[in-house]
């Protein structure tokens, strides 16, 4: 099979893992991996995996990519969000909620005029002529492409028009209603809509990471409904054994949180956080909550806000992004781990792989996340301590996990999260899609 993945080693950061895992247990299924990633690429996230979390004899095929303006890209899409929320660092008040509805258009109106469909478009030619002459070369079977960036889609389903192969879709997270995102204007819009309605119709099988995004999409395309399903993301046990947590000898019950910081929920989490301390100072000598990973430029600006705190300066740290072996084994080392989504009723279609990463480690998680999947998740787990995205959630959750010090321990004894189930229902879609496809 050919696998067109953008985010794929030395390539960081979570949208990697999801593909790198798939690929290293599909050969145990019966699918072969071919991957065509870029060479070169402008993201700037490294992260090389160990060479044991690759199969033996994998190929990656890289073809040429030119992104001279990914450092322009980075600096418009922290321009964008700065101007959506009304200088949140300009507060006087931690924790209070920035105004909504500033002005960004000519930011966003010239972001998405020359990053259509994304900043990666550039790699499409070389990427096809390289997934082609792979298959001239080795005749391949299927066709995988994964997104974000969309322009993966968009190289499979051309090779896929090429070539006459099956095509499966994933989409890793959603493209339009993406609340991450600036929605696209004008023509660009309906641009948008055009291209995922010819993925979706096009693809002979789509699925996503969550049954939310798998809803959205078949209510959108009702004649495409039966093709489209969910496989969401997991953990991998055999990593997990393998890790050396740091020891921690130091008295402290410590809180981590790993992956990128984004969107302003850092906000809302130091704010509760803060309003605990105050309520129960005693914790500022007991308790130790450390970021590991990447912050926007929002979420440094609120960083450096509450940090002026003396309190919350010898509780909080941020470590910055850090490979992932290290990443994971400080996680491995805590005694509750950190999930945080923003209290918006559209980030109900993200679960953060650190979740699943958190509950294969056997962690006791704090959840700090709107009505969604997510929730849904523990809540079929019967684990972890929930609450919304406010302060008083914040402040109320993290009083009741840190008195009530539940036990770490396997909350997913059927493994349903485990990376090879998860690769095991890629094949069988990949099966069924070769198998409608006459192959």
């Amino acid at each position: 099979m050919l696998v067109v993945a953008y985010f794929f080693p030395p390539l960081g950061g979570g949208g990697v893992q999801r593909t790198l895992k798939h690929v290293r247990y599909l050969p145990a299924m019966g699918w072969d991996p071919i991957v065509i990633a870029p060479r070169k690429p402008g993201y700037e996230i490294r992260d090389e995996p160990p060479a044991d979390s690759l199969s033996p004899g994998l190929v990656v095929e890289r073809s040429f990519i030119f992104e001279p303006w990914w450092p322009v890209f980075r600096r418009l899409q922290a321009v964008v969000r700065s101007a959506r929320r009304s200088r949140p660092a300009a507060s006087s008040t931690p924790g209070a909620a920035p105004e909504q509805g500033a002005p960004h258009g000519s930011a966003v109106r010239f972001a998405a005029l020359v990053f259509f469909p994304d900043e990666h478009l550039t790699w499409i030619p070389f990427a096809v002529r390289s997934a082609l002459r792979s298959h001239r070369r080795e005749p391949a079977s299927a066709i995988y492409s994964t997104s974000p960036p969309i322009t993966g889609h968009l190289i499979g389903g051309i090779v896929a028009r090429l070539t006459g192969l099956p095509w499966v879709a994933d989409f890793r997270d959603p493209w339009i209603g993406n609340s991450f995102l600036p929605a696209l204007p004008g023509a660009h819009g309906s641009a948008q809509r055009w291209i995922e309605r010819w993925i979706v119709c096009n693809a002979s099988a789509v699925i996503t990471a969550t049954p939310s995004l798998t809803a959205m999409l078949r209510d959108r395309y009702p004649s495409s409904a039966a093709r489209i399903s969910t496989i969401t993301n997991g953990y991998d046990a055999e990593e997990i054994e393998t890790l050396r947590p740091i020891p921690r000898n130091d008295g402290f019950i410590h809180l981590v949180y790993t992956g990128s910081v984004y969107g302003g929920v850092l906000d809302t989490f130091l704010a509760g956080l803060k309003q605990m301390l105050d309520q129960e100072p005693a914790w500022i000598d007991r308790l130790r909550v450390e970021f590991i990973g990447w912050l926007d430029a929002e979420s440094s600006s609120t960083a450096r806000r509450y940090l002026a705190y003396p309190g919350l300066t010898r509780v909080v740290s941020f470590a910055g992004h850090r490979p992932r072996r290290e990443a994971m084994a400080a996680a491995a080392s805590a005694d509750i781990a950190l999930y945080l989504l923003p209290d918006d009723p559209r980030k109900a279609l993200f679960i953060g792989g650190k979740l699943f990463e958190y509950l294969g480690l056997g962690l006791p998680v704090l959840a700090v996340a709107p009505q969604g999947d997510a929730r849904e998740v523990l809540a079929s787990l019967g684990t972890g301590v929930v609450v919304d995205p406010t302060p008083d959630g914040v402040a109320s959750g993290l009083q009741r996990i840190l008195e009530s010090r539940p036990r770490r321990g396997p909350v997913d004894p059927e493994g349903r999260y485990d990376r090879r189930t998860l690769a095991r229902a890629l094949a069988e879609c990949l099966d069924k899609a070769q198998s409608s496809n006459g192959n």
